[in-house]
């Protein structure tokens, strides 16, 4: 059994979409760069203990045989053995900046 650490050492947010043996680890479909991922805060990190079964509960990560892995038991066990990050910097104003309104 393993749990994924993601880490941000940045001053703003990032989003994490994260797959395992080629399976999104949201939704346990196929792993794709435009599906959502995991909110990581500034300077934080968030833990991914298994693939989303709903919103309480996780198909824990395992070490196992290419059959009885999760992928392989869905029948999509072409890329078992990989862990995929792709990290999406947020969108807006920098931490350091500031709108100043100017009066005459």
């Amino acid at each position: 059994r393993y749990t994924i650490r993601v880490t941000n050492p940045t001053p703003r947010r990032v989003e994490a979409v994260v797959s395992v043996d080629g399976l999104d680890v949201v939704d346990g479909e196929n792993g794709d760069l435009r599906k959502r991922g995991y909110i990581v805060p500034a300077y934080g990190e968030v833990r991914i203990e298994g693939f989303r079964t709903s919103l309480d509960d996780v198909a824990t990560f395992r070490f196992p045989s290419v059959d009885g892995s999760y992928a392989g038991q869905k029948g999509k066990a072409r890329n078992v053995g990989l862990i995929e990050v792709a990290f999406f910097e947020e969108v807006g104003q920098s931490p350091h900046q500031q709108i100043v309104e100017a009066r005459p």
